[in-house]
């Protein structure tokens, strides 16, 4: 899932990824959820084979998902928090 090719570190201290690999984490939804609360959005529009087509912000009138999407996004951001729980607590610590 991870960019392969560079690791965080004092020397990369921002690692690319992908808008897939993102969505993947759970955490496009969470950051959409908190843009709700004043009335925007990231919009990621998707082909049908999968790849993004384009991603930008804009406004919505919607507000928040549905209770088995957002159940899904804090299992899969829980995944994410253990998988890589050292290399967070790591960066938090200023150990990096």
């Amino acid at each position: 899932m991870a960019n392969e090719s560079k690791q965080l570190s004092a020397d990369h201290p921002i690692v690319k990824i992908g808008w897939n690999e993102f969505r993947e984490t759970g955490l496009f939804r969470f950051v959409n959820a908190f843009l709700h609360i004043f009335g925007y959005v990231i919009v990621m529009e998707v082909a049908d084979d999968g790849t993004v087509k384009s991603v930008y912000p804009a406004k919505t009138i919607w507000r928040g998902f549905t209770q088995a999407a957002m159940s899904d996004s804090y299992k899969k951001v829980a995944e994410l928090m253990h998988k890589d729980h050292e290399e967070i607590l790591k960066f938090a610590k200023d150990e990096g």
